[in-house]
């Protein structure tokens, strides 16, 4: 790419800049070096893990952004998002997110999970016109979702993924449409933080237990956020009770 990720200026050696995937103020909270993103077969039997990538986490950058857009709103949202999640990793009591507080973590997830999808070695699954959607209106994309959660492992992890791993009860979706869909699950600490897509008005992604898992967008109320660690990892978050479905047809909670 030859033009900003975001706002399509074009790039050169003036004005480009390089976004950290994994943000510096995050890697000196938590004193990492490395993090780790995996390829695997899941659902098929046997779980095969096909590829596995370990990232010095400060070299983990994306290099197609402009100093606009990295000095800029970038940096503004990460400003916004820190004291948030500063207050999710170390609150005793549950953590009341606000609809702006929420909509911040929601944009941050976004801005997170697509500077990672365009800076490792995986397919893009976020299409562009997202993305400049995106930077254009400050929403996200018109049918997604983020979910929080948390986990009892700690670490800085992520997960791409497609429709093929969820399950689909809805009778709208097409098999193009299953193949547009994409899930990113990301991890920080004993944060989880996940964005699901579907193409069809109507079909959501839901993940169950409901009591494990807190919709953070869309949302228009408070959300008082309990520190119940129940996911024992973030492929566990990102696999169990993931299903794309019409509203009105699924079930509130999937086994777990």
């Amino acid at each position: 790419m030859r033009d900003c990720l975001f706002c399509s200026t074009h790039l050169n050696r003036s004005n480009r800049s390089r976004e950290h995937v994994i943000p510096k103020w995050l890697v000196s909270r938590f004193e990492v070096n490395r993090c780790f993103g995996t390829h695997w077969t899941y659902p098929n039997e046997p779980i095969v893990i096909l590829d596995e990538r370990e990232h010095a986490a400060l070299s983990l950058v994306l290099g197609n952004v402009c100093q606009g857009c990295n000095t800029g709103w970038m940096a503004q949202l990460e400003e916004g998002t820190r004291p948030l999640m500063e207050a999710l990793w170390d609150g005793r009591s549950p953590t009341v997110l606000t609809f702006e507080k929420c909509n911040t973590i929601a944009k941050w997830t976004f801005k997170t999970a697509a500077t990672l999808n365009y800076s490792v070695d995986y397919k893009r699954i976020i299409p562009l016109e997202h993305i400049r959607h995106f930077h254009t209106t400050g929403r996200l994309p018109e049918n997604a979702t983020v979910d929080l959660a948390l986990c009892r492992r700690v670490g800085i992890n992520w997960i791409l993924g497609g429709n093929k791993r969820f399950v689909v009860i809805s009778k709208k979706i097409t098999e193009s449409q299953k193949r547009a869909t994409y899930v990113i699950s990301l991890q920080f600490d004993h944060l989880l933080l996940k964005l699901s897509w579907v193409p069809v008005d109507g079909v959501k992604a839901v993940a169950a237990p409901s009591n494990a898992v807190y919709r953070i967008c869309p949302q228009d109320n408070t959300v008082q956020v309990i520190r119940r660690r129940i996911f024992r990892d973030h492929a566990h978050f990102h696999f169990i009770g993931t299903i794309l479905a019409e509203e009105g047809i699924y079930p509130s909670d999937l086994d777990f």
